[in-house]
């Protein structure tokens, strides 16, 4: 979509989905190409838009609360709704609309003149990145996970430990670890960790994942070692609404 929009000498696109799963890859991709993003939510037949970053967390707090954003928005049947760019690309949109149980659209490509949606909708180039860093833990706050272990498990967390250390990845692993508590303690639903993390012991002592390496014999390093360097991948869902049968 983003080449489209260029050789079509736009200046900016609009997202407008029901959710913000994109909104950081398009934000990244549309800026690193000349052009601007504009954030959108559909909710019901309204777009909602956030032309600045103060009205985008407007828009995120309202996805957070299930309510309509206090914000300008457009009547569907004022837009074009586009989910291909071509014909080519309808079965691809069929198959993907069956598989989430909706109906396709048989004309939802683009065509014709094009309105630059930032003009139209007066909204400026923003950023999503926020100024918050991860927290520092407090000091010999990995030391009780120790008690009351086996030789097998307390050998496995201090190899663990030594590598998370080493790598500097300790303050990631306590900012995980208050989401997920924070998480339960609001009664919202966490699930039970994904991907190479279940191999962590570490952070199955620490609430963030709910299955026991040990016991089904899964490998830390295919997690995290020490030639990897980036961030090690914690999976972890987190449900968008406070479930008020568990509080």
């Amino acid at each position: 979509m983003i080449e489209f929009a260029k050789e079509r000498g736009m200046k900016s696109l609009l997202l407008a989905d029901t959710n913000f799963h994109a909104a950081v890859r398009f934000n990244k991709l549309c800026q690193e190409n000349g052009l601007i993003p504009i954030h959108g939510l559909r909710k019901g037949q309204k777009i909602f838009y956030a032309r600045d970053r103060e009205e985008f967390e407007e828009l995120v707090r309202s996805y957070n609360e299930n309510r309509e954003p206090r914000l300008n928005s457009l009547d569907v049947k004022e837009v074009r709704l586009v989910y291909y760019l071509d014909r080519s690309s309808f079965e691809a949109h069929r198959f993907m609309t069956r598989l989430v149980g909706s109906e396709p659209c048989e004309d939802c490509e683009p065509f014709g003149k094009f309105l630059d949606p930032a003009e139209a909708l007066g909204a400026r180039l923003y950023d999503l990145k926020v100024s918050h860093k991860l927290l520092n833990p407090p000091e010999g706050w990995l030391d009780k996970l120790f008690e009351e272990l086996d030789l097998e498990r307390k050998t496995r967390l201090m190899r663990e430990v030594e590598v998370v250390r080493k790598l500097g990845f300790e303050s990631y692993f306590y900012t995980v670890k208050r989401i997920v508590d924070i998480a339960t303690q609001n009664g919202i639903l966490i699930g039970p960790g994904r991907g190479s993390v279940v191999g962590s012991l570490l952070a199955y002592l620490l609430g963030i994942t709910s299955i026991d390496p040990i016991s089904h014999n899964l490998m830390f390093e295919r997690f995290l070692h020490e030639e990897r360097r980036e961030p090690p991948d914690i999976d972890i869902d987190v449900a968008d609404e406070t479930n008020c049968w568990v509080c």
